[in-house]
């Protein structure tokens, strides 16, 4: 039996509710393996083959037609394959009073740290319903011990009950899922489905899908200074505005440009011409890359070696640990939790121990001093770092490392290092901290906010030079992007995307040609799991300049997010939905986004028709700009 597979297919609504009784064929080439209809949990019969057996999976559309939507190869001894129809999601309806033992209204009070994506989550129930119920505007404002109303979802019996959220408009065909499961990970298609949805059939779905989203009846996101949502002036003045996030050190590194050691510039690429080991993911002893990026204090002789700089809270947050680091130094990790509701997890490494007085649990504001910069020192005293130049000095340096919470614990602190795990011998969610750097940079050095009598932002919009993207805003993209898992979920493949190029891990482009084309063996060969997340945060950056270079009013964070998600998968916005930066560079906070929703167009037979997948992702990018909701289920 080791060289068998057995697989599960599941057929799912955009909600995750099971299908029934829908038309399936299931073929190996051209011999049928199995027919029938799904049951009631939407699961097609078990199938059992051999490791590398491929099969086809066929699902009867509106048409009555048997097509072609997945194509998977067998590759591990037990997997569930979930594929989902493209239904129209509609409104949940909302009882606001039950009848007496069927329903009944939970409460929920809210703790420190929670955000309504956390609350939905755990509660099982979505963003929007919470907030219709308490009449929540912002999605991003809630407040601790604020009793929120949870929506009518459980029966007498404690089973949830079921909300029929989508239309009857269902053509009955299924694409694949990227998501993985939490204990058997997708393995991903051999080839893409072809084009299976006619034109007017396409037509037809994609216009009743925007109807819904342009006529729906969910309240729109007000300001909270009771002014005017189209023509309000914000009562906030910009120009004090706090940011979420400093750098930092309150005064600028050495190793900063034009600085004593410019050579070993700390915001530097790989690829760059100063990029020196301060940089994450420059190569270190041991086989293992650099997991952070160091900000020089001070270079000093060893016999005159000196702490350096004050090192201050980037953000607010709590201490998760406090403890020895690297050659009798120090580190503070702290979990924070910006203003604007990003969260994530921020490690001050080679600190001098006697300048910390923090410990475990303790709160920090943003700018509090966490300590100053420490000497690393052996057991014979101050170590002479190797700097270009100079002899026997002693370089004082922050270490600073970032991890997203990404499938692990923000409060957990034990397991952030991991000895010769993966390339950085860190936890897999560490990443590169230079997006928040930079940040901080530039609002504790070089920010320039624009004129308050300039502006027609409404609200207490921020500065598009202020935003960058969030950890919900990455997840939120991943999810889109999707990958292609090795089979023991340390790698992701090489594989060409829809237009035929060559693609590895979250949407990463490798070239404008076929993975054959530029040497790769499109689902054979393979990356790394880290290395997969270094291209997606230079991914991010290039993206989030597009943002920036084509809006130039201030956004809530989370329609910068939707927009980057959108510059993410179409590229330059300011080229490629030109009247969209037009209509928001005007205020129209309303009418801009609208525009997202008929970027959705492929080419079939030389005709551009909607794509479904497009649709859905549209769809979401819109529903998360108006509304702030994080959701790409598709």
């Amino acid at each position: 039996m080791k060289n068998k597979c057995l697989v599960t297919f599941i057929l799912l609504d955009l909600l995750g509710h099971p299908i029934k009784n829908a038309k399936y064929q299931i073929k190996n080439g051209n011999n049928l393996i199995a027919e029938g209809l799904t049951n009631s949990k939407g699961a097609i019969v078990d199938i059992s083959r051999d490791k590398g057996v491929v099969l086809d999976v066929y699902f009867q559309n509106i048409l009555n037609q048997m097509q072609l939507i997945s194509r998977v190869c067998l590759e591990k001894s037990h997997a569930i394959v979930k594929l989902y129809s493209p239904s129209v999601l509609i409104k949940t309806q909302l009882r606001e009073k039950g009848k007496t033992g069927q329903y009944s209204r939970k409460t929920y009070k809210v703790k420190k740290g929670d955000t309504l994506l956390k609350i939905s989550k755990d509660m099982n129930c979505k963003i929007e319903e919470i907030q219709r119920i308490n009449k929540i505007n912002d999605a991003n404002k809630i407040s601790e011990g604020q009793i929120l109303k949870l929506p009518l979802n459980k029966g007498n019996n404690g089973e949830p009950k079921k909300i029929n959220n989508s239309s009857n408009i269902n053509n009955g065909v299924a694409k694949k899922d990227n998501h993985d499961d939490k204990d058997d990970h997708w393995f991903g298609t051999l080839a893409k489905a072809p084009d299976w949805m006619p034109d007017i059939s396409a037509d037809k779905i994609y216009n009743h899908i925007k109807d819904q989203i342009l006529n729906s009846t969910a309240p729109e996101l007000k300001n909270m200074n009771a002014e005017s949502q189209d023509t309000g002036n914000p009562k906030q003045n910009i120009s004090n505005y706090k940011p979420s996030i400093i750098f930092p050190f309150k005064v600028k590194p050495i190793n900063d440009i034009g600085g004593e050691l410019s050579n070993y510039y700390w915001g530097a690429k790989l690829n760059d011409t100063n990029a020196s080991m301060a940089i994450f993911g420059r190569n270190r002893s041991g086989n293992r890359k650099h997991a952070g990026r160091d900000l020089y204090s001070n270079c000093k002789p060893v016999s005159k070696a000196e702490s350096g700089f004050e090192v201050v809270a980037i953000a607010p947050g709590k201490v998760i640990a406090s403890q020895g680091f690297y050659l009798q130094t120090n580190q503070v990790s702290i979990r924070h939790k910006t203003d604007d509701g990003r969260e994530f997890v921020i490690r001050y490494g080679e600190l001098d121990p006697k300048s910390i007085t923090l410990k475990v649990g303790d709160p920090v504001k943003q700018g509090q001093i966490l300590g100053k910069t420490g000497v690393m020192k052996n057991k014979n005293g101050p170590a002479a770092i190797p700097i270009a130049g100079k002899t026997a000095h002693n370089v004082s340096m922050l270490h600073f490392e970032y991890f997203t919470g990404n499938g692990f614990s923000l409060d957990d602190a034990s397991n952030l290092t991991i000895k010769e795990h993966g390339l950085y011998s860190r936890r897999d969610d560490i990443a590169d901290p230079l997006a928040i750097l930079l940040e901080g940079y530039r609002n504790s050095f070089d920010l320039q906010l624009p004129q308050t009598t300039s502006q027609k932002s409404i609200g207490n919009r921020i500065p598009i030079s202020n935003l960058t993207t969030s950890a919900n805003a990455r997840l939120f993209v991943q999810e889109w992007e999707g990958k292609y898992l090795t089979p023991d979920g340390q790698g992701t493949y090489y594989y060409d995307d829809s237009k035929g190029y060559c693609t590895v891990g979250w949407g990463h482009l490798v070239g404008q040609s076929s993975c054959k084309a530029l040497g790769k063996k499109a689902l054979k060969d393979f990356i790394s799991i880290s290395q997969a997340k270094t291209y997606f945060e230079e991914d991010v950056l290039k993206h989030e300049a597009y943002v920036k270079k084509a809006i130039k009013v201030p956004l809530y964070q989370y329609e910068f997010d939707a927009l980057v998600s959108l510059a993410f998968n179409i590229g330059n916005i300011a080229s490629k939905a030109p009247n969209l930066c037009k209509l928001i560079n005007e205020s129209n906070y309303k009418d801009g986004p609208k525009e997202m929703l008929d970027i959705n167009k492929i080419t079939v037979n030389g005709k551009k028709v909607p794509d479904l997948g497009l649709t859905k992702r549209r769809n979401s990018e819109y529903q998360l700009f108006i509304k702030g909701t994080y959701d790409a289920r598709h």
